[in-house]
């Protein structure tokens, strides 16, 4: 966001949305001080135009740096699963992890500091990547879990290491080391209890997630000397394309 005041016009159309109570009082301090007009005219031209802030739940992901991500989030009532508050959160953590393809996403990513994670891995998905690294990671599919009020034990302490990325940090990516095997309990969406022992991949989700809603991101336990901005090699490429064409 820039600091310089924006200009501003003065024509009818602007003066149809601004009251005659607001503006005179702005017009007669121009004989005074010329530079006040402006800053008083702009101040009231963002106030007309500035949209009202969005509520959550969010059709976005927040980023990092929004200051939801790092606050632990708060227990849900049991009783209040099936009320409409809440089960709009979840039918829009479900639209928002759709929208951006993710395999996971828990309530604080869309500015509801509430302990609620969804969790999908589609079979497509596993067309993407080649059989070695579908091995040598243990992808596996799974249809959409809900999750609230998750708990976490873990089953085998071993951790195995591999490249992990968050929405948050859109385009980054590092190496974190995570529980090879591990079992959620909580309830799903309809308030029934449900537990869940995955390992592999499943499990390294259930763990990123679970951060989430505790306030923490990967980059808080990744090997720092790894985190990188995955498409560095084709800003190489597009920048070698840009300075041929140029030629």
């Amino acid at each position: 966001m820039s600091s310089k005041v924006p200009s501003v016009v003065l024509s009818p159309w602007n003066f149809s949305f601004i009251s005659k109570t607001k503006i005179l009082p702005v017009l007669s301090m121009a004989m005074k001080s010329p530079s006040t007009i402006l800053t008083k005219l702009a101040s009231l031209y963002r106030h007309l135009w500035k949209p009202p802030p969005k509520k959550p739940p969010y059709n976005h992901i927040c980023r990092i740096g929004d200051p939801v991500l790092r606050c632990e989030a708060k227990t849900v009532d049991v009783k209040a699963i099936n009320s409409e508050e809440i089960q709009k959160v979840i039918s829009k953590m479900k639209k928002v992890m759709k929208k951006h393809k993710a395999v996971g996403l828990a309530a604080p990513q869309i500015g509801c500091s509430l302990r609620i994670i969804t969790m999908e891995f589609c079979p497509d998905i596993l067309k993407k990547f080649p059989p070695s690294v579908v091995l040598s990671r243990e992808y596996q599919a799974f249809p959409l879990q809900v999750f609230v009020n998750p708990v976490m034990t873990v089953v085998e302490r071993h951790k195995v290491t591999f490249p992990e990325a968050c929405e948050c940090i859109k385009g980054y990516s590092a190496l974190v080391p995570r529980y090879y095997e591990v079992k959620i309990t909580g309830y799903n969406e309809k308030a029934e209890e449900v537990e869940w022992q995955v390992k592999g991949w499943p499990a390294r989700i259930i763990q990123h997630e679970l951060d989430h809603i505790n306030g923490r991101i990967y980059t808080d336990i990744m090997l720092s000397q790894s985190f990188q901005y995955d498409f560095w090699y084709q800003e190489h490429l597009q920048k070698w394309f840009n300075i041929f064409i140029r030629k």
